[in-house]
């Protein structure tokens, strides 16, 4: 009896020490900056990216959930507009807000997911004039506490998240440049 409660005390120490040097070694935040060139001009780049009611038209999560009921809540691209989602194939709610606009130079949105975890992450998009188009760089940060941080690390959150921010610019791009 005494050796199995041994055994049992190690096993349990053993994985509190893996917890442990798990949160040492995982980040508590994730910050992912992406750069696309958009054949446009900056101006027109920019009214895309701050008309919340043009999201869906390049919406990376559509894809994956096109019944995905939404709503614009708010004046469309002004500071404390949101889109409010309820995800249908997807088990996903939130709401993206608008909360800084620099006319034509840089926008930033707030999240507050609330499906399928709790998160409030934050994107920001600069616009560059570059040659006849536009350099568009997304950045994306978010906090991740103990034990939200080990999880990221085991499941590659980082690398998820990056996949899908990439695939948001892109389907941008393609959306722009189809209406020159």
């Amino acid at each position: 009896m005494i050796l199995i409660m041994k055994i049992s005390g190690l096993v349990i120490l053993s994985f509190g020490l893996i917890i442990f040097l798990l949160s040492l070694v995982s980040p508590n935040s994730i910050v992912i900056s992406r750069k696309i060139y958009i054949d446009a001009p900056r101006e027109q780049v920019f009214f895309t990216v701050s008309q919340l009611n043009l999201f869906p038209k390049w919406s990376p999560f559509l894809e994956n959930d096109p019944h995905q009921q939404y709503e614009i809540i708010g004046e469309d691209g002004k500071i404390g507009a949101h889109y409010r989602w309820v995800g249908v194939n997807e088990t996903s709610e939130g709401i993206q807000r608008l909360t800084e606009l620099n006319q034509n130079e840089s926008i930033a949105f707030t999240c507050e997911i609330t499906k399928p975890f709790e998160s409030k992450p934050s994107f920001d998009y600069r616009f560059d004039v570059k040659g006849n188009g536009t350099l568009v760089t997304q950045t994306f940060r978010t906090q991740l506490p103990f034990p939200s941080n080990i999880i990221s690390k085991l499941v590659s959150l980082s690398e998820k998240i990056s996949v899908t921010n990439e695939k948001g610019l892109k389907n941008l791009k393609k959306y722009i440049e189809m209406k020159k």
